[in-house]
């Protein structure tokens, strides 16, 4: 063989094709017999370097040899004696050691060829490394960044405790909860939180939104819970030594880990378990809807000895589905017993029905610890029952209560909890094995956009990400193996559970949280991961390991945060590349160039870092990535999208029309706050991809009592003695705490709550009537609001046809429905409760002269600044006098409770107080067999000064609304004190002012700074013939106030 020099059109490789002549050595006859000279190539057989020489041929024809040419070795000299005898000499070699010399002659060429091969292999690598680098900063340009972008929040208002991107997105309202309506919710015992085996979706998803948590028996097996406990006993032994990406929270006594599937057969087992069974799965679909996401793999352990935690929730209420119902993912936890669990091995502890509340701190309401920061006496405070309980699974609570080996605990990360202390008499460690679950979104079809909540980690390796429900039975199979998990993890790929196979590119984006999508809003947030201090040790981790095989000129130094770290990060290595791939560049034309023709050399880089180029730069970028479902999601504004037309971070041109469309569909009653005994009818929660979430607003304390009236009046035979019943018994029977239930519509643009008059009330009562005394009627209605509701913010709410037709069409349809039910016009068109009028009289919302109603303010003596927030005193409707709630003088439970505002008489007035402390006193009776129970009620005013008042000197607190004449605490620092109208009233508990002189003022905190105005001489003033038991005002704690 022979190399030849490759024709210009040849391939990255050289040619090598066969010589002329048999054998390499052999002398190339030339087909011009007039040309003496030859150019053969010699082979050195000791250094193998390669020599050309030119050489005297005779005419003479030499005759054919049977053996294999001798090796015929030239010197510079090219002498004749020595050209002969050097021939002579191989000659004789040759004959005696024939194979020898053919393997000797084989060996220069191949280290030659495998030489050009390293060095083209070595193109080839730097080539795709900085092709690679490419590619990542495009998807980072053009993909990442929106991402970050879209998912990014504001500063956060601590003053009003939310993000303003969120102030439209209100579906419910900033709920206070007490512990009286916290003992409302409370189950009679643990039986209440189990999930019956015969149970349905419905029955199931009933249960979490009455209490927010329910049981399950045998969720895993024995033996899989035995060798899943096992295991990770082995990790808690050398804990210090476990990777770091594996442990992701360690304290003294609690560790959590994180799991994969090839970390131990016995994880891929219990994954299976739990997706085949029936029960839980029949419960997480009632839930959650079809096939939910899995966010969260992971455990948890409380060590012997461990510290109770404090009482917490996983979401954040200012970040998760408790207000923002289309804006955020519900997500639920459940928690699996790897042992039987007793009280004092810490179960969990929980505090049913506080998943609907908003507090800031609910510690001393769950737990029942209610202190005095200002009450330094030492006398015995009354304790009331503690409202949370260990969870258990054997029906007792206490220290009967069992939480058995293998059964699971299901919450909503909106409830509170907590891990008491572990102390176990016989030294156990207390293990979960945690799951994470949230409703799938059906972004293309229905426009939702929701995300994960803010306020936990959700720690899942990363190539778990996507995956589901019904992928858990094949966990360990074709369903989770690589590289197509990954893929799949990363939004590219999808996974078809129907036929158990890979479907192949996905196409939409927003099925399921992808790991990329996880990432971007941790990032973009500062988030659990990816937090400032979580960038220092990593980098502290990088420096341990890593940067000591790392150049320093290749290292990000930047404590910015983790995104400039990235960003520094690719930066420093394209730049590496770049000078790497022109040193290789270089060397490639010098070694190989050197060899042969440099031409040859330079069009063999060329060649490569052509494909290269066209793979890297062209194909990958184009055809993949711009046209994977997250970039059409970003080209269609899909991801841009907020849950509303009116949110402020909105970038859809459109939705400002849409927006104007929606709110112009009714004329709606003037704006208030809601209170747990009103009854809310939402707009925002229609939707099929809610699932349960759908009936979040029948669970609120008043809907319950309005929907129970509801189903016994539909119980009524005839459709006129079921308009009799509501007409006679809507204001009586809607009473909750001594107050009647008023009804609140939401406007489905801005998300705030509007009274409705009189008429407008029956009319929905009967509305509510209809559909529970006919299913036929109530299927089109539901139908015909999801149609309503997806035109107004569904993913084509900004065109024409849905803005005219779209809202136009569903509401001719529960018109055609329920246009049978007329209002009844004997009812006054008036708000209930209220006032005198239900709408604003004009825009500014100011009454007429007559209808004005002042106040003075009663100013304390030191200060002179306003006591407390106060209201004169409401129509006989608002508030009942005393004697009509006072009846036996004996209470056996508190009326109120601390942290619930209520109004307190003082004088003449009504004065805004909190309930900061209960205190039973017991005395001796003549009337009442002897003992008489009466509750006293410290209270605290907005200034922090304190007075103490008995059951008949308080009510329960009544909100203001829209058009209300106020006095508003303007600077916030009772200095100075304004007066105004209330413009409007949001669902976060501010409010917006018109001042007298013209000024307006926005996100005005209605509780803290505003004081409703009532005329002295309206109705319902208390005169002198109606008494009320006075109490001391003067001595409060020992000080005056």
């Amino acid at each position: 063989m022979m190399i030849n020099d490759p024709p210009e059109d040849s391939p990255l490789l050289p040619v090598l094709v066969p010589s002329s002549s048999s054998w390499p050595l052999e002398e190339k006859k030339e087909e011009d017999d007039d040309d003496p000279l030859a150019t053969t190539i010699m082979c050195n057989p000791t250094n193998g370097t390669e020599s050309t020489t030119t050489t005297t041929t005779t005419t003479t024809t030499m005759e054919k040899e049977t053996e294999p040419p001798p090796n015929i070795v030239s010197t510079p000299s090219s002498a004749s004696e020595t050209t002969t005898t050097n021939l002579e000499e191989d000659l004789s070699s040759t004959k005696t050691t024939p194979k020898s010399t053919t393997t000797t002659k084989s060996t220069p060429f191949t280290i030659l060829l495998l030489g050009r091969l390293v060095l083209q292999l070595f193109l080839l690598l730097c080539g795709t490394l900085a092709g690679s680098l490419y590619v990542v900063r495009h998807f980072g340009d053009t993909q990442f960044t929106p991402l970050l972008q879209r998912l990014a929040l504001g500063e956060y208002d601590e003053d009003l405790e939310t993000y303003p991107e969120f102030q439209n997105d209100y579906t419910y309202y900033d709920r206070q909860c007490g512990a009286a309506e916290l003992l409302e919710r409370q189950p009679h015992g643990a039986d209440d939180l189990k999930i019956r085996p015969h149970w349905t979706g419905r029955q199931a998803a009933d249960a979490m939104l009455s209490y927010g948590a329910v049981t399950m028996a045998n969720v895993l097996r024995p033996d899989t819970a035995d060798e899943l406990r096992r295991y990770l006993a082995q990790l808690h032994e050398r804990k210090h030594d476990l990777p770091y990406t594996q442990v992701f929270f360690n304290s003294i006594d609690r560790w959590s880990l994180g799991l994969g599937l090839e970390d131990h057969p016995a994880i891929g087992r219990a994954l299976r378990e739990v997706g085949r069974h029936e029960v839980l799965r029949t419960t997480l679909e009632g839930i959650l809807g079809p096939n939910p996401a899995l966010v969260e793999l992971s455990t948890l352990t409380s060590m012997n000895g461990a510290e109770e935690q404090g009482i917490h929730t996983d979401s954040d209420y200012f970040g998760s589905s408790l207000r923002y119902g289309r804006t955020f993912l519900h997500t639920y936890s459940m928690f699996i017993a790897l042992q039987d669990t007793t009280d004092v091995m810490g179960a969990t502890t929980i505090c049913p029905g506080s998943h609907y509340c908003a507090n800031e701190d609910l510690e001393a309401v769950c737990l029942g610890e209610y202190e005095d920061e200002d009450d330094d006496d030492d006398e015995e405070v009354e304790k009331f029952p503690k409202i949370a309980f260990e969870v258990s699974t054997n029906g007792k609570i206490g220290p009967d209560g069992l939480f058995k080996r293998g059964d699971a605990f299901m919450f909503n990360q909106n409830i509170w909890h907590r891990g008491p202390a572990n102390e176990d008499p016989n030294g156990t460690d207390r293990t979960m094995f945690i799951l994470t679950f949230a409703s799938r979104r059906d972004a293309p079809i229905e426009g939702d956009v929701r995300r994960q909540p803010l306020g936990t980690y959700y720690y899942q390796r990363w190539n778990l990400w996507s995956s589901a429900l019904y992928d858990l039975p094949h966990a360990g199979g074709d369903a989770l193996v690589q590289p197509w998990a990954a893929l799949r993890a990363l939004g590219l790929w999808i996974w078809d559970t129907s036929s158990t196979s890979w479907r192949g590119p996905q196409t939409v984006w927003g099925d399921t949280v992808t790991y990329l999508e996880q990432v971007a809003q941790q990032m973009a947030n500062r988030e659990d991961f990816y937090s400032q201090s979580e960038l220092k040790d990593f980098q502290q981790h990088l420096k341990q390991y890593y940067y000591p095989y790392i150049p320093k000129w290749m290292r990000a130094t930047t404590r910015r945060g983790w995104i400039h770290f990235l960003q520094e990060t690719l930066t420093k290595w394209q730049r590496a590349a770049l000078y790497l791939n022109l040193g290789a560049g270089l060397s490639y034309l010098v070694l190989v160039g050197g060899f042969g023709t440099l031409g040859q050399a330079m069009r063999q880089v060329a060649t490569i870092y052509s494909v290269l180029a066209l793979l890297f730069c062209v194909a990958i970028p184009r055809f993949w990535i711009d046209r994977s479902a997250l970039s059409k999601a970003i080209a269609s504004g899909q991801l841009q999208k907020m849950p509303f037309p009116l949110s402020l971070n909105n970038r859809h041109p459109a939705d400002s029309a849409a927006a104007a469309a929606s709110t112009m569909e009714q004329d709606l009653g003037p704006t208030t706050f809601p209170q747990r005994q009103d009854v809310l009818l939402g707009t925002r929660f229609d939707a099929k991809f809610l699932a349960s979430f759908e009936h979040f607003l029948d669970y609120h304390p008043g809907n319950q009592l309005w929907l129970e009236k509801v189903r016994h009046w539909a119980a009524l035979p005839t459709r006129d003695l079921q308009q009799q019943a509501v007409t006679d018994n809507l204001d009586t029977d809607l009473v909750l705490h001594n107050i009647k239930s008023r009804m609140l519509k939401q406007n489905p643009a801005t998300g705030t709550w509007h009274l409705l008059s009189n008429q407008e009330r029956w009319q929905e009562t009967m509305y509510a009537v209809e559909r529970a005394s006919n299913p036929l009627v109530d299927a089109w209605v539901k139908q015909a609001k999801y149609n309503l509701a997806k035109a107004r913010f569904g993913p084509h709410r900004h065109t024409t046809m849905e803005r005219k037709f779209g809202i136009a069409a569903a509401q001719e349809w529960l018109k055609r429905i329920l246009g049978h039910v007329e209002k009844d016009e004997s009812l006054p068109n008036t708000c209930q409760l209220a006032s005198s009028y239900c709408r604003p009289s004009d825009k500014t919302g100011r009454q007429s002269t007559s209808e004005k109603r002042f106040l003075g303010r009663r100013l304390l003596k030191d200060t002179g600044a306003l006591t407390s927030e106060f209201v004169g005193s409401f129509m006989s409707s608002s508030i009942p006098r005393a004697s009509s709630v006072v009846g036996h003088n004996s209470e056996r439970m508190p009326s109120f409770f601390p942290n619930e505002v209520v109004w307190v008489m003082e004088e003449e007035f009504w004065y805004k107080y909190t309930v900061v402390r209960v205190e039973r006193e017991v005395e001796d009776s003549h009337d009442y067999n002897g003992k008489e129970s009466v509750f006293w009620y410290k209270v605290r005013d907005s200034d922090g000064s304190h007075a103490w008042a008995r059951k008949q000197q308080i009510r329960p607190f009544s909100p203001m609304k829209q058009g209300d004449r106020v006095e508003v605490d303007y600077l916030e620092d009772g200095e100075q004190y304004e007066k105004g109208f209330i413009q409007s009233i949001h669902p976060d508990g501010t409010c917006s002012i018109l001042y007298d002189d013209g000024e307006f003022q926005e996100k005005v905190r209605l509780r803290k700074y505003v004081s409703l105005l009532v005329d002295q001489s309206g109705p319902g003033m208390k005169t002198e013939s109606e008494t009320v038991e006075e109490f001391d005002y003067d001595e409060v704690d020992g000080e005056e106030t």
